[in-house]
C-alpha cells in the first residue's frame, strides 16, 4: 500500500487542508481567551450585583426582534456579524419576517424567496429542470439572485446545512420554515462572512430564537389544502432571566395536484439559551428533520417495441398535450395503431407522472447542532465564538420507466405495464464550522466618530460521498453470486428490466421501496450493492479507490476558511455619514477523488473586500454606494464536456442607490442600481448537448466528462424594496426588479470521435494485429457476430458496408454527433475480441472529429456553440414584481377580519437555448431562446383573528392563483428543437388554483 493515492493517503492528504491555519487559529484563540477572561470577571461582578438587577446589555451580535405585525426589519447582523441598522448599511437587503411568512402561508425558504424577492429566480439548465413541477426531484437546483446561482444557503451566518450538492436544509432544494425566525437575502457579492456566496448575493436563514422572559409563549398551527395536505407545527418558548428554551415541532404531509407526488416531513428543533453571567449569552441549537418523498417520473415514453404504431418512442406528456393519446389510426399507413388508446383512456394531467409511485422517491435525514457564545468583555469589547456540525443522509431513485403496451413483444404481463431497472444514489455528507469574532466599539476623535471594528476568522469544511447502487443476483441466502464467466460488474449479474402492470390506475407500491436491501422477482433473489465496487487489489495510481466497474463512487472535500476585518464608522455629531470598509483573506479548497483522473483539485487564495458609504441627506433619505468582490469555489468538481476541470470563480459588484425611512420606521426601503460580473461560473449543460460534443462511443467518452462548464456572466439592473406599516393593523411589502443578465464570453467545443476501430488502407475492418474481420453477409447473430473466413456467407467487414443503409452492418449514425449507434449490429461486431488477433476497437477517445471513419448522410459539426457572448442568462425574469398588502380591521363590527393578498409577476424569462435546425452544422447556429410564459398571479387572503384572555385564535384562507391561469407548454429539445417528436416533452407552467386553510392558536 505504497500507492500515494490510496484511500488512506487521500484522507491524510485532505486532512492537511482541514487544519485551521495559524492565522485563523490565532483569532479563534484570542476570542476564547477574551471570553474566559470575561467569564471570570463576570463571576466576580455577579457577587456584588443586586439580586433584583434585571438589566441586560446586549452584545453587538444579537438581533433586536422584529415587531410581531411588521414586514420591516430594523437591523441585521448577517452581513458583518455586528448589529447594524439596515437604514445605515450601504448594502441592499431583502428581509422576510415571521409576520410575512405567516401572511403568505410560506412553506419553504426557496419558494418564498423566488416568489417574493425582485430579481430572484431558479437555476434552470435544461428542459426537465426548466419546467419542474412541485414535488419533482431536480438535482443541483439553485436559487438565483441577480442572475447568479446561490450555491449555498447559510444557517445563522455560520454554515450551510443539508445535502452538499443539493442545497436545502430539509431536502433537495427545500428548506422548511418551521424553525425559521427570519430570512435575510443580502444582495451582491458580499464576501466578509460568506466565502463562496456568489456575485448575486447570499441567503441567510435565522433560526428561531429562545427569548429570556418570564411568560411562556407559543402557538399551535394546523394547515390543509384541497389536495389533502396536512401540516402541524407546535412552537413554544419559556424563559427566565437566566434560562430560556424554544421548541418547534413539525409534522407535515404535503400532497400536490398530482397523484403519488408529494412528501412527508417530520422535524424537531430546540434552542437552549442561558446566561451564566449577565455579560454572556450561550445558545445551543439542536435539530433533526426526516423527509420522504414520491417525486414522480416525468420522462416516460412509449416503448419502441410496438411495430406499426405511429407513437412509439413519444413521451406521454407530449402525446397528452397534442391529443395523440387517443389516436387509434396510424396517419402514415392508415392502419390501426396496435397500442390503441394509451392506458385505456385513464391518463390525465393529474396522474401523468404518477405511475412509478415509490420507485421514484427520495429520502433526506438532516441533523445539525451548533453553539454560539456571545460575551461582553467590557463597554468597548465583545466576543463571539460559534461552532456547528451537520450530518445529512440523502438518497434518491429516479424511476426512468418505459411504458409497454399489452401487444409489446417485450412485455410479459399481457396488460399495460412499466418496465425499468431501478438504480439508486446515496449522498451522505457532513459539514463542520467554527468562527470567532471580536468587536471593538468606541467613540473616536472627541466623539466625532462612533466606530465598530470586528476581527474574525472562520472555517467551514464539508465531506461528501456519492455512491450508485443497483441490484444483483443472489443465492437462496441472499448472498451475491459471482461468476468468472461474467466480465462486467465484477462478475455479478445485474437485475434485468422488471415489469409490473399499472392498471386500473396508479398504485402506491410497486416492486420495492427506496433502499430495500433485497428483492425477489420471477423466483430469483437480488440484493442491493454498490455498482462500482471497491477492490483493494485494484488500487493503483490510475485507480486510487480500487474501483472495479462503472458507476458513481466518489469522495468530495470542500473547505473554505478565512480571516476578516471590518470597520463601520458613523461620522460627525449627527452621525449622518456611515462608512463600511472590510477585507477578507480567503482560502478555498475543492477536490474530488474518483477513478480517473486520479485527483481533481481546485484551490485558490484571494483577498476580498467591501467598501461603501451611506449619507443621510435628508432625515428620511440616505444615498449610498458599495463596491465588493467575492471568490466562488466550484459547486462540483466534474470536468466539462472536453475534460477540463472547473476553475475557481470570482465575482465583483458595484451598487449605488438610496435608502429611505421615516422616524417611526413605519416606512422603509431602498432603490438600487447595480452591476455585477461573475467569471468561471459553473453551469450544467443538458446531457443531450454533451452527447453531441463528447458522445459515449464504443470506446467510451473522453476524460470522464460531464455537462458542467465554466461561463462568464454579467448582470445589471434596478431593484426596489419597500416595507410599510401605515397603521399598526396595515402591512405592505413591495419588491420589484429589472434584471438584465448576459453571457460575457462565447463558449464552444470541438466535438470528439470516440468510436475508433482498426482499419486497413483498403477500408476493411481489422483486428489489432491487422487480420481481417469477417461477418455473415446473409444473416446476423448476436451470439456469433464475427465468423471465420471459411464460414458460409463470410465476407470482410468494410467501412462501405457501415455507410450503406441497406446493409445488415449499417452504422446507423446518431444525429448530429455521427456516433455509431450502440444498438446497431455492427456495434456488436466492433466490440468483439479475438484471443489470437486482439480487439477490433482501438480504445481511443477524444480524437478530433476529422478522424471519423464512417461517413454519415448528414453533416457532422466541427464546432458546437454552447453560448454566444451577449445572450441572456437563464432562470431569472427580466422584469419581476411582488406586492403583498394585508389589512386587519381593529374596530367595529368587522373587528378581527383580515383582508388582502399578493400579486406576483415574472416576465421575459429565458429558460434555455435550443437549436432550431435538425442538426448542428456550423459554429454559429443562432441558438434560439426558449422563453417561459409571462406569469401574473393574484393571490387573495382573508382571515379572522379573535383574542380572548391570553389566547389569540386566527384562521386564514390563502388562495394561490385565484384566476386559475397556467399554461401547458411543449418544450423543444436543445439539440433538435421541435423537429424530432420523440425528444419533446410537455408540462404545466404555473399551477392551478390552490386553497390553503391555516388555523393558529397563539398563547
Amino acid at each position: 500500500m505504497n500507492n500515494k493515492y490510496s484511500r488512506l493517503n487521500f484522507i491524510t492528504l485532505t486532512m492537511k487542508y482541514q487544519r485551521i491555519p495559524i492565522f485563523v487559529s490565532a483569532v479563534l484563540a484570542a476570542t476564547i481567551a477574551l471570553q474566559c477572561k470575561s467569564l471570570a470577571q463576570s463571576e466576580a461582578n455577579a457577587v456584588a450585583q443586586s439580586s433584583n438587577d434585571s438589566v441586560v446589555q446586549l452584545t453587538p451580535f444579537e438581533i433586536v426582534s422584529d415587531k410581531d405585525n411588521s414586514y420591516g426589519a430594523i437591523n441585521s447582523n448577517s452581513i458583518t456579524r455586528f448589529n447594524v441598522e439596515l437604514s445605515k448599511l450601504p448594502v441592499s437587503a431583502d428581509i422576510f419576517t415571521q409576520s410575512f411568512m405567516e401572511d403568505v402561508a410560506a412553506t419553504s425558504v426557496e419558494s418564498m424567496v423566488v416568489g417574493n424577492s425582485g430579481g430572484a429566480g431558479i437555476s434552470s439548465i435544461d428542459a426537465a429542470d426548466a419546467t419542474a413541477q412541485p414535488g419533482d426531484h431536480v438535482a443541483h437546483n439553485y436559487v438565483q439572485l441577480r442572475g447568479f446561482d446561490t450555491s449555498v444557503m447559510q444557517r445563522d451566518s455560520l454554515m450551510p446545512v443539508g445535502p452538499i450538492f443539493n442545497p436545502g436544509s430539509t431536502g433537495a432544494g427545500q428548506t422548511s420554515i418551521f424553525d425559521v425566525e427570519r430570512v435575510e437575502v443580502i444582495e451582491g457579492p458580499q464576501a466578509l462572512l460568506y466565502s463562496g456566496g456568489g456575485p448575486g448575493g447570499v441567503i441567510n436563514v435565522v433560526s428561531k430564537q429562545a427569548s429570556f422572559s418570564g411568560v411562556p409563549t407559543g402557538s399551535i398551527m394546523a394547515r390543509t389544502d384541497q389536495f389533502g395536505s396536512k401540516t402541524g407545527i407546535l412552537d413554544y418558548n419559556v424563559g427566565s432571566n437566566k434560562f430560556a428554551i424554544r421548541i418547534s415541532l413539525l409534522d407535515q404531509d404535503m400532497d400536490t395536484r398530482r397523484v403519488n407526488v408529494g412528501q412527508t416531513v417530520t422535524g424537531e428543533y430546540t434552542q437552549i439559551a442561558f446566561r451564566p453571567f449577565q455579560s454572556t449569552t450561550i445558545r445551543i441549537n439542536l435539530e433533526q428533520t426526516v423527509e420522504n418523498a414520491y417525486t414522480g417520473d416525468s420522462g416516460v415514453g412509449l416503448s419502441a417495441q410496438v411495430t406499426g404504431d405511429s407513437r412509439v418512442s413519444l413521451k406521454l406528456s407530449y402525446m397528452l398535450a397534442t391529443g395523440l393519446i387517443n389516436q387509434t389510426t396510424n396517419p402514415t399507413t392508415g392502419a390501426a395503431n396496435p397500442a390503441g388508446v394509451i392506458l385505456g383512456g385513464t391518463l390525465n394531467w393529474n396522474n401523468l407522472d404518477s405511475w412509478s409511485n415509490w420507485l421514484s422517491a427520495e429520502y433526506t435525514k438532516n441533523t445539525f447542532e451548533n453553539i454560539t457564545i456571545d460575551t461582553r468583555v467590557n463597554e468597548h469589547l465583545s466576543t463571539e465564538i460559534a461552532a456547528g456540525y451537520n450530518s445529512a443522509s440523502y438518497s434518491f431513485r429516479a424511476g426512468a420507466a418505459t411504458l409497454y403496451a399489452p401487444v409489446s413483444s417485450a412485455n410479459p404481463t399481457g396488460t399495460w405495464a412499466f418496465g425499468m431497472s431501478p438504480s439508486e444514489t446515496d449522498e451522505p455528507a457532513t459539514s463542520k464550522a467554527i468562527r470567532g469574532s471580536i468587536v471593538d466599539t468606541r467613540d473616536l476623535f472627541n466623539g466625532n466618530a462612533h466606530s465598530q471594528t470586528i476581527i474574525g476568522a472562520d472555517y467551514v469544511g464539508s465531506r461528501a460521498h456519492s455512491i450508485a447502487y443497483s441490484y444483483y443476483q443472489a443465492d437462496a441466502n441472499f448472498s451475491p453470486i459471482y461468476s468468472s464467466a461474467i466480465t462486467t460488474n465484477n462478475g455479478r449479474t445485474a437485475m434485468p428490466t422488471v415489469y409490473f402492470p399499472i392498471l386500473p390506475g396508479p398504485s402506491n407500491y410497486s416492486l420495492f421501496p427506496l433502499g430495500a436491501q433485497a428483492f425477489t422477482t420471477g423466483g430469483v433473489n437480488y440484493v442491493r450493492m454498490t455498482s462500482n465496487q471497491v477492490v483493494p487489489s485494484l488500487i493503483s495510481p490510475a485507480n486510487p479507490l480500487g474501483l472495479s466497474g462503472s458507476g458513481l463512487n466518489e469522495y468530495n472535500v470542500v473547505i473554505n476558511q478565512g480571516v476578516f476585518v471590518t470597520n463601520m464608522t458613523q461620522w460627525m455629531d449627527d452621525k449622518k455619514l456611515t462608512t463600511l470598509v472590510g477585507i477578507r483573506a480567503d482560502s478555498s479548497f475543492d477536490s474530488l477523488l474518483y477513478s480517473a483522473p486520479v485527483y481533481r483539485v481546485a484551490a485558490d487564495k484571494a483577498i476580498n473586500f467591501n467598501v461603501g458609504a451611506n449619507y443621510t441627506l435628508l432625515p428620511w433619505l440616505s444615498p449610498y454606494f458599495t463596491v465588493s468582490n467575492v471568490i466562488t469555489p466550484p459547486q462540483v468538481m466534474f470536468p466539462d464536456p472536453a475534460g477540463n476541470l472547473p476553475a475557481t470563480g470570482r465575482g465583483t459588484g458595484e451598487e449605488v442607490g438610496v435608502k429611505f425611512n421615516n422616524k417611526t420606521n413605519t416606512l422603509s426601503g431602498s432603490l438600487s442600481v447595480y452591476n455585477s460580473v461573475g467569471t468561471n461560473e459553473e453551469f450544467d449543460l443538458n446531457s443531450s448537448v454533451v452527447s453531441v460534443i463528447n458522445p459515449s462511443g464504443l470506446n467510451g467518452s473522453y476524460a470522464g466528462s460531464s455537462g458542467y462548464c465554466d461561463i462568464d456572466r454579467h448582470s445589471q439592473g434596478i431593484q426596489a424594496i419597500v416595507t410599510a406599516s401605515p397603521t399598526s393593523n396595515w402591512r405592505i411589502r413591495f419588491s420589484a426588479a429589472m434584471q438584465e443578465g448576459k453571457i460575457n464570453k462565447t463558449l464552444s467545443y470541438a466535438p470528439y470521435y470516440n468510436d475508433q476501430f482498426h482499419e486497413n488502407s483498403s477500408g476493411q475492418v481489422t483486428y489489432a494485429d491487422g487480420a481481417l474481420v469477417y461477418v455473415n453477409a446473409n444473416a446476423f447473430s448476436s451470439k456469433t457476430p464475427v465468423v471465420s473466413s471459411t464460414s458460409a456467407g463470410a465476407t470482410p467487414l468494410t467501412v462501405a458496408m457501415m455507410n450503406n443503409p441497406s446493409s445488415l452492418y449499417y452504422a446507423s449514425p446518431v444525429s448530429p454527433s455521427g456516433a455509431i449507434a450502440s444498438s446497431s449490429n455492427v456495434a456488436t461486431v466492433l466490440k468483439s475480441t479475438s484471443a489470437t488477433d486482439g480487439a477490433i476497437l482501438t480504445g481511443a477517445t477524444g480524437l478530433p472529429i476529422s478522424q471519423m471513419q464512417i461517413t454519415p448522410s448528414f453533416g457532422v459539426p466541427t464546432s458546437i456553440s454552447v453560448f454566444q457572448s451577449g445572450q441572456r442568462t437563464l432562470g431569472t425574469p427580466l422584469y419581476s414584481l411582488n406586492l403583498t398588502n394585508i389589512y386587519v380591521f381593529d374596530s367595529g363590527i368587522a373587528k378581527g377580519i383580515m383582508i388582502g393578498g399578493s400579486v406576483n409577476g415574472a416576465y421575459n424569462t429565458v429558460k434555455y437555448y435550443y437549436n432550431p435546425a435538425a442538426t448542428f452544422t456550423t459554429a454559429n447556429l443562432g441558438m434560439v431562446p426558449f422563453y417561459a410564459p409571462n406569469m401574473t398571479t393574484i393571490n387573495p387572503t382573508i382571515g379572522y383573528t379573535h383574542k380572548f384572555k391570553k389566547f389569540t385564535f386566527k384562521t386564514q384562507l390563502n388562495v394561490t392563483n385565484m384566476l386559475n391561469h397556467y399554461d401547458v407548454i411543449i418544450c423543444p429539445s436543445q439539440v433538435t428543437g421541435y423537429n424530432t417528436a420523440s425528444n419533446l416533452v410537455a408540462t404545466y407552467y404555473g399551477q392551478p388554483r390552490v386553497y390553503t386553510l391555516t388555523t393558529t392558536l397563539k398563547f
